[in-house]
């Protein structure tokens, strides 16, 4: 309660695009479609028809790339009110995508050694695993605050 969500989103092809459209849309104040950087990623157009009838909020941004999304969420007057969470998820790739670019616009806020610096979008390995952790986290942390 009094917290704003706002979800950046892109996935895999062959993952539940209804069912994972149907949860996010239920929780989520605003939600924005990405495409994931890899040859399996869903397109923005494909996430779109599975966003619920009557779903406002649910927008795509002209580039469906993770960075111009998170840039649109952090420019708008809205994302600087006090308890708005911004979550960037659907896949690693877009989880790394969104780490890098946070790392980059805002300096200090990952350490210099962190594996944001060490890696792109396409270059997944076991440095990916403190994301899942953090993800998990993240998830529970927001059910306990709801």
């Amino acid at each position: 309660p009094g917290r704003r969500l706002v979800c950046v989103f892109g996935t895999g092809s062959d993952k539940d695009q209804p069912g994972l459209l149907r949860a996010i849309c239920s929780q989520a104040d605003r939600v924005l479609l990405v495409q994931a950087s890899h040859g399996r990623a869903a397109t923005v157009d494909s996430l779109r028809a599975h966003v619920p009838e009557g779903r406002s909020g649910v927008v795509s941004v002209d580039t469906p790339a993770v960075q111009q999304a998170l840039s649109a969420v952090l420019s708008s007057p809205a994302s600087s009110e006090a308890g708005t969470v911004v979550v960037a998820f659907g896949s690693f790739y877009v989880a790394s995508a969104a780490r890098a670019f946070l790392a980059e616009r805002m300096p200090g806020l990952f350490r210099p050694d962190d594996w944001a610096f060490q890696c792109d979008e396409t270059d997944h390995d076991a440095r990916t695993a403190p994301l899942l952790l953090s993800a998990i986290g993240l998830k529970h942390a927001w059910r306990k605050a709801r």
